[in-house]
């Protein structure tokens, strides 16, 4: 089939359409797994960047075959009502996502902000009622690290922003950034700069909060020093009864200064567990399992020149002496100083579910689950 300017244009609307779409789905999840589990692994830089690429090149693929096939099948048709549904649907696939993205408030809902130093906060993309508060809180300036390129959302949240801080009279400062593509040298060292300035207080955020923000943490952190630890330490104080959820999942208070949780990353370890008040972490994963083995072993590495006492005590469901594994991990918690975390891989997984469900029968209450803000019922 020979194919025309007309149907080349065709083709391309709907590859673009489709292509949109899937990339939003793969940013929002393959995408944000694979940079989550290669920095709990400890991959570099390059492993990630690399695995990132591949992402991207399948979804070029996918998305390629997928809008051939739809093609094909829509020079095919006699009626030209199919022709049309068949380029109304991708377009209307593609506006849904990027409806999606100018959203940031609702796929940013359980990304939280985090006290760096005094001079420095990173967070996600900041809304008209947040720029307000920073305002009222004292911050001095917003360093935004979104990038026209990333089109066409964050170009267009970039001049609402603007805007934004216009109307509020906050300072509003740009070190554009673009994630896994660029080393992004330039934008770190005048944050690096703006950092010798002590009288401005900064809110630093990208789109999610998470992947370019890391970045400037991790340099932040290194500029900061000890303030770091200090005002890092104060924020996290809180952390267990603010936090509703963790990369792996929610958080529960079984009891005053008792809680449960999934396994955490590595930046969980450094922002929530290293840098908080806990006396006492309890990892019931099965040491006998190779997997788990592999994990215990990396948090004792964490943890053994830290004040946190770590003890792994094995839940296993298939045990013959259950009840009495239960009842150890019970007694080693009323015993152990708190606050105190104890958790298994996620709290969805079936020893999850049980030791809560026991512990809640030990002490006749029920766990809250911070990320619904509800009583837990079983």
């Amino acid at each position: 089939m020979k194919l025309s300017y007309k149907n080349l244009i065709l083709f391309l609307f709907i590859w673009l359409c489709i292509g949109f779409t899937l990339g939003t789905l793969t940013l929002l999840w393959p995408l944000r797994w694979w940079v989550d589990l290669v920095r709990d692994q400890h991959f570099s830089n390059f492993q990630e960047k690399t695995g990132v690429i591949l992402l991207i090149l399948l979804l070029i693929t996918i998305s390629f075959l997928l809008s051939r096939l739809i093609f094909r099948w829509q020079q095919k048709q006699a009626r030209q009502t199919y022709t049309l549904l068949s380029n109304f649907i991708p377009f209307l696939l593609a506006i849904a996502a990027l409806a999606l993205f100018m959203q940031p408030d609702l796929i940013n809902k359980d990304t939280v902000q985090n006290r760096i130093s005094e001079q420095f906060t990173i967070g996600p993309y900041p809304n008209e009622e947040k720029i307000k508060a920073l305002k009222t809180e004292g911050y001095t300036a917003i360093i935004s690290l979104l990038h026209p390129a990333v089109v066409p959302f964050e170009a267009t949240l970039m001049s609402q922003e603007e805007e934004l801080a216009q109307k509020h009279e906050i300072k509003l400062i740009e070190a554009s950034m673009l994630p896994w593509l660029s080393d992004n040298q330039k934008s770190l060292e005048l944050i690096e700069n703006l950092a010798k300035n002590k009288d401005e207080r900064y809110y630093v955020h990208c789109y999610l909060g998470k992947d370019r923000v890391n970045l400037v943490k991790n340099l932040l952190i290194r500029l900061a020093g000890e303030e770091a630890i200090r005002v890092e330490k104060l924020s996290a104080n809180r952390t267990f009864e603010e936090k509703k959820r963790l990369e792996r999942g929610e958080v529960y208070r079984l009891a005053s200064g008792v809680y449960f949780t999934p396994y955490p990353t590595k930046e969980e370890f450094l922002a929530f567990f290293l840098a908080s008040e806990l006396k006492t972490v309890i990892n019931i994963m099965d040491s006998t399992n190779i997997d788990h083995q592999k994990r215990i072993k990396e948090e004792h590495e964490i943890f053994k020149n830290s004040d946190i006492n770590f003890e792994n005590h094995l839940l296993n469901l298939a045990h013959t002496n259950l009840k009495e594994e239960m009842n150890n991990i019970l007694t080693v918690i009323e015993k152990s100083p708190k606050p105190m975390v104890i958790h298994h891989w996620n709290t969805i997984c079936p020893e999850a579910k049980f030791f809560i469900q026991q512990f809640e029968k030990k002490t006749h209450s029920k766990a809250l689950n911070l990320n619904q803000a509800n009583v837990r019922t079983n």
